[in-house]
């Protein structure tokens, strides 16, 4: 292989590390956070661009970091993962993940202090996660569901505080998430308890993960129901809601509990995935 071609591996490897599509849906969010806490307009400004180009850095260099991290498991979960794969080096990933956190500190240097001081400390909370609480049953998972939900509200920080519709917003994001990492738990199961990592999975068996995973997904159910029964939201969400939001996660919590094969278990995650988009959608109904 000659050297362009190496260099192309690495740069592909490289930014398939940031996950580009979980950066875009954070960015999303945060803008989401804005357009929910106050006045539409602020949306179509740039201040909210820049801080949604602030967290998708960090959530960047947050999954960069994962990654480095996680090597060795990778080794028994993802083989193709660019690391585990020979695609990049482990130094070069490290050097890639400091240069997205610069980027991110450039960028919180234009906004309010206060913004900037809270974007630092998630920073460090995604990077304490990496180092210290990955390893730990459920407390790990919640943690990442606290991240994923936090452009939501850091949005709605740049409108002066949480609204009705932004604090709805984001807890449907924590929950989701949260029921996502527990279903991923299930998924990586053999490889993580080869590694020695303490999962809910790993830990309490795969039966329990999967009845959690399904209480957490019917509580969203009827969480994102509730504002438009109790009249919280406007008519319109309702019709958005359910098929984007409502409907995929009780059609999957109803065929796990017909059909939890690791095959099922997997597709179900990979059905998620493309669901967190659909659900942005329903979330910008409820104002």
């Amino acid at each position: 292989m000659c050297g362009f071609e190496r260099a192309a591996r690495a740069i592909a490897g490289l930014l398939q590390l940031t996950r580009p599509l979980t950066c875009l849906g954070t960015a999303l969010l945060v803008v989401m956070g804005a357009y929910l806490a106050g006045p539409e307009p602020l949306a179509l400004t740039i201040y909210p661009w820049r801080a949604a180009g602030l967290v998708a850095l960090i959530a960047a260099a947050c999954n960069v970091l994962n990654d480095y991290r996680d090597v060795a498991v990778d080794r028994l979960n993802r083989p193709w993962r660019p690391i585990p794969a020979g695609r990049v080096s482990s130094p070069l990933v490290g050097g890639w993940a400091l240069l997205l956190a610069a980027g991110a500190a450039a960028l919180a240097w234009g906004l309010d202090a206060r913004l900037a001081a809270v974007a630092t400390g998630l920073g460090l909370l995604g990077a304490a996660y990496s180092f210290f609480f990955k390893n730990t049953v459920l407390f790990g998972n919640a943690l990442v569901g606290l991240l994923c939900a936090s452009p939501v509200a850091y949005g709605a920080a740049l409108q002066g505080g949480l609204t009705r519709p932004a604090r709805l917003a984001t807890l449907f994001v924590f929950l989701f998430v949260l029921a996502r990492e527990i279903l991923g738990t299930v998924v990586d199961g053999p490889g993580d308890a080869r590694a020695g990592l303490r999962t809910i999975t790993t830990r309490l068996g795969r039966a329990a993960a999967l009845r959690l995973f399904r209480v957490i997904g019917l509580l969203l159910v009827g969480l994102c129901l509730a504002p438009a029964l109790l009249r919280q939201a406007p008519g319109r969400y309702l019709w958005v809601a359910v098929p984007t939001l409502a409907l995929p996660m009780l059609g999957i919590v109803v065929w796990l509990g017909l059909r939890s094969t690791p095959a099922a278990v997997h597709r179900a995650r990979q059905i998620m995935k493309l669901q967190w988009f659909a659900g942005l959608l329903a979330m910008a109904w409820l104002k």
